[in-house]
């Protein structure tokens, strides 16, 4: 297993064998099989911020959400990436 990026080292993700994605938190011991690229950041998305924390890219997630904005695969990247560079916004 690989890690999905430089900045976010705890999120690892390799093959499955029957096909799609194992995708790992190594912080929280939380696995998941995604069959899709598109779930795989979804599951980014949801877990790279600080556990017990709310990162900038929830933040931004929630502001779009109110406003009537549908979430899209590069949404999911954007928060990903930026609970990345924030990921202790506030606490949940």
């Amino acid at each position: 297993m690989q890690p999905y990026s430089p900045r976010l080292p705890h999120i690892l993700v390799g093959p499955h064998p029957q096909g799609g994605f194992i995708v790992h938190d190594t912080r929280t011991g939380l696995r998941a099989h995604a069959a899709t690229r598109e779930q795989v950041v979804s599951f980014v998305a949801e877990h790279s911020a600080a556990p017990g924390y709310r990162g900038l890219g929830d933040a931004v997630a929630a502001v779009t959400k109110a406003v009537g904005a549908t979430p899209c695969t590069p949404c999911q990247a954007r928060r990903a990436a930026l609970n990345g560079l924030v990921p202790r916004l506030w606490r949940r």
